[in-house]
C-alpha cells in the first residue's frame, strides 16, 4: 500500500472523493428492480426481465438510456414516458415485451430519441402515427413482429432514419412508396420474410442503401423479379448472404447471382385476336398472332405439322411473307399470303417459346368468294368521308339560297300595303287599326288594322251587317288591292252621310295656302254585293 503524503495527495484523495460523489449522484432515484449506472458516458436504467406490466415509478429525470427487454408490458399508454418525466431519453429498449397495442402519443415529449428496439414483440402494423413526436430517430427495429405489410408513408414521418431492421416478421408486400422520404437509410433487413416480388418503383427510393439482406424469402424467380435483379447488379451492394429461388421448379435452390438474366422469365401469352380470316380468291389474306412474352419469344407458324417460314415453299412458294413487330413485352407476327389460292385455306398454327415455356393457339383461312370481302383503304375511307361533307354543304347552300330569294317579296308585300295612304269618313275611328276585318256601321266600311273609312254608298241599305260579317285573310287583301285614290272630293259628298255627322274628324289643310281641303283622297273599295243569307 502506497501512501501519498503532501499537498499532492490531499489533491488526490479529494478527486476522487468528487468523482465517487458524481457517479452516486448522478442518479438521485433508482428503482429497486433496476439497475442504475454509466455506461459509454450515458445514464443507463436497466430493467430487464423483470416480468414488469408497466413502467417502473421513480426513474431519474435525467435517465438516458432505458433497457426494459424481456417485460410483459403489453400496451404503451397515451404520453406514457411524458408522465413519468423521461424526457432526456435517447435510447429506449423494449424488445421481447408481448407489445401489441401503442398509443399514437406514447412517444410524446421523446425529441431527443435517436434508437428504438420493438423488436419480438406482437405488433401486426408498423406504428406509423407514434413517429410523428419522435422525427430524429436514426435506428428503428421492428424485427420478429407479425407484421404482414409496409404500408405507403409507413416511415415518412422520420426522415432521419438510416438504420431499419424488418426482418423475421411475415411481410409478404411493401407497397410502392413504403420507403418514400427514406433517403438516409443505409441499411435495411428484410431477410426472412414472405416476400416474393419487389415493385421497381420501391427500388427508386433506396439508391443510398450500404448494407441489404434479402435471403429466406420465397423468390419467385420469374420477370416480375428482373427490376430487382437489374437494380441489384447496378447498385452493386454487398450482401453476406446471397437469396435464393424458391419458384420456379427449374430454378428452385438456386442463388440469384446464378441464373442468367434470360431465365427469369414468364410463361408467354397468347393475347386476343381475330382467329378466322376470310379472303377471296385471288387477293392477299393475312393471319395475325400477337403474344405477350418477358424476355421476347419466339414465334413459328405451322400448317399440318410443318413449320412454315419465308425460306420453306410447303406449297405456297415465293407468295409466302412472315414479319414481325415487337412493342416492350408484346410481339406481333403476320402471316401473309399474296394472290391466295383454294388450296392455301385451312388451319395454322402460331406457337411462342421462350426459357420459361411455350403457348399456341389455332387460326383459320378461310378462302372462296366473298361478296364485299375487300376491305377500304385508307384513302378510300377519307374519300368517302369528304365527298359526304361536301354533299352536304351543297345542300345546304341551296336550301339557304331558296330562303333569301323568298324572304324580299314577302318583306316587299308586307311594306307595300302598310304605306297605303287613307283617310276617316262615316265616322270611323282613325286611331291605326280597330278590332281587325271589315265592320260595318250604317252602310260604312272600316278596314281593321288601317283605322281608315272606306266609301260603301254604293252597298244597299241591310245587306251587309258588319257586326255579324267576318272576312277571310283573302277578303281582306282583296278589299286593300281594289283600293283607288281621288285628289278631288267625289260630287255629292258632304260633311255629313246619311245623316250621320262625326266632329271629331279634321279636314286635311293644304300647306301652301293653309285652307282645308275637305274630306279629300277619300277611299274607294269595289267589294262585290254579298247577299245576306
Amino acid at each position: 500500500m502506497v501512501l501519498i503524503r503532501g499537498p499532492s495527495g490531499l489533491l488526490l484523495c479529494l478527486a476522487v472523493g468528487l468523482s465517487l460523489l458524481a457517479a452516486t449522484g448522478a442518479f438521485q432515484t433508482c428503482p429497486s428492480v433496476c439497475t442504475c449506472k454509466w455506461k459509454n458516458g450515458k445514464r443507463w436504467v436497466e430493467c430487464r426481465n423483470r416480468a414488469q406490466i408497466s413502467i417502473p415509478d421513480h426513474l431519474d429525470i435525467e435517465t438516458q438510456v432505458l433497457d426494459l427487454t424481456g417485460n410483459n408490458l403489453q400496451i404503451l399508454p397515451r404520453e406514457v414516458f411524458s408522465r413519468h418525466r423521461l424526457l432526456n431519453l435517447q435510447r429506449l429498449k423494449l424488445a421481447n415485451c408481448n407489445i401489441g397495442q401503442i398509443d399514437p402519443t406514447a412517444f410524446r415529449g421523446l425529441t431527443n430519441l435517436v434508437e428504438l428496439d420493438l423488436s419480438g414483440n406482437l405488433l401486426n402494423t408498423i406504428p406509423t402515427p407514434t413517429f410523428s413526436d419522435i422525427p430524429f430517430l436514426r435506428e428503428l427495429a421492428l424485427n420478429n413482429n407479425p407484421i404482414q405489410r409496409v404500408e405507403n408513408l409507413a416511415f415518412d414521418m422520420i426522415p432521419q432514419l438510416e438504420s431499419l431492421d424488418l426482418s423475421g416478421c411475415q411481410i409478404r408486400r411493401i407497397n410502392s412508396r413504403g420507403f418514400t422520404n427514406s433517403k438516409h437509410l443505409h441499411r435495411l433487413y428484410l431477410h426472412n420474410n414472405k416476400l416474393i416480388e419487389v415493385k421497381e418503383k420501391l427500388l427508386t427510393n433506396l439508391n443510398g442503401l450500404h448494407s441489404l439482406t434479402l435471403h429466406d424469402n420465397p423468390w419467385q424467380c420469374d420477370c416480375t423479379i428482373r427490376p430487382l435483379i437489374n437494380w441489384l447488379t447496378e447498385q452493386n451492394i454487398p450482401m453476406n448472404e446471397q437469396p435464393r429461388c424458391a419458384s420456379p421448379p427449374r430454378l428452385q435452390g438456386d442463388r440469384f447471382g446464378d441464373v442468367p438474366l434470360q431465365d427469369f422469365s414468364c410463361f408467354p401469352e397468347i393475347l386476343a385476336s381475330r382467329s378466322k380470316s376470310e379472303v377471296s380468291l385471288g387477293e392477299r389474306g393475312s393471319l395475325i398472332c400477337r403474344v405477350r412474352s418477358e424476355p421476347v419469344g419466339a414465334i413459328t407458324w405451322y400448317r399440318d405439322g410443318i413449320p412454315v417460314s419465308n425460306s420453306t415453299a410447303h406449297q405456297i412458294e415465293e407468295r409466302l411473307t412472315i414479319y414481325q413487330t415487337v412493342d416492350g413485352s408484346e410481339l406481333t407476327s403476320h402471316l401473309v399470303i399474296e394472290n391466295v389460292r383454294e388450296e392455301d385455306g385451312g388451319s395454322y398454327l402460331c406457337v411462342v417459346e421462350n426459357t420459361a415455356g411455350s403457348a399456341h393457339s389455332n387460326f383459320t383461312l378461310v378462302t372462296g368468294y366473298f361478296a364485299g370481302s375487300a376491305a377500304l383503304s385508307t384513302g378510300e375511307i377519307v374519300g368517302i368521308v369528304v365527298t359526304l361533307i361536301l354533299l352536304v354543304l351543297v345542300i345546304a347552300a341551296l336550301i339557304l339560297l331558296i330562303i333569301q330569294r323568298g324572304l324580299p317579296d314577302k318583306i316587299k308585300g308586307k311594306k307595300h300595303i302598310s304605306e297605303v295612304p287613307m283617310s276617316h269618313t262615316n265616322g270611323m275611328s282613325s286611331s291605326g287599326g280597330g278590332a281587325g276585318g271589315i265592320a260595318g256601321m250604317n252602310g260604312g266600311v272600316g278596314v281593321g288594322g288601317v283605322g281608315n273609312s272606306v266609301n260603301t254608298s254604293s252597298w244597299p241599305n241591310g245587306t251587309y251587317q258588319g257586326s255579324e260579317q267576318t272576312n277571310s285573310k283573302e277578303d281582306l287583301l282583296l278589299t286593300q288591292l281594289n283600293t283607288s285614290y281621288s285628289d278631288e272630293q267625289p260630287s255629292g259628298y258632304s260633311a255629313t252621310n246619311n245623316g250621320y255627322s262625326n266632329p271629331d274628324l279634321i279636314p286635311p289643310m293644304d300647306r301652301n295656302t293653309g285652307k282645308n281641303f275637305g274630306y279629300s283622297s277619300i277611299i274607294h273599295i269595289n267589294v262585290p254585293y254579298l247577299p245576306v243569307s
